[in-house]
């Protein structure tokens, strides 16, 4: 992979956090990503065999 396509896929992986449904952010951080492990590895599962950066 390119450097290009590495920050690419970091971004698409990060907006996949970001829109992750009922999901909020504790008051006291209002710019935690909270997901769980299973979450992450589903997401870069998925992103990495699709292909998609």
């Amino acid at each position: 992979m390119t450097e290009q396509e590495i920050d690419s896929l970091i971004n698409i992986v990060i907006q996949d956090v970001a829109e992750l449904p009922d999901r909020t952010s504790p008051e006291y951080w209002p710019d935690a990503m909270i997901v769980t492990g299973d979450e992450l590895e589903e997401i870069l599962t998925n992103r990495l065999k699709s292909g998609v950066v």
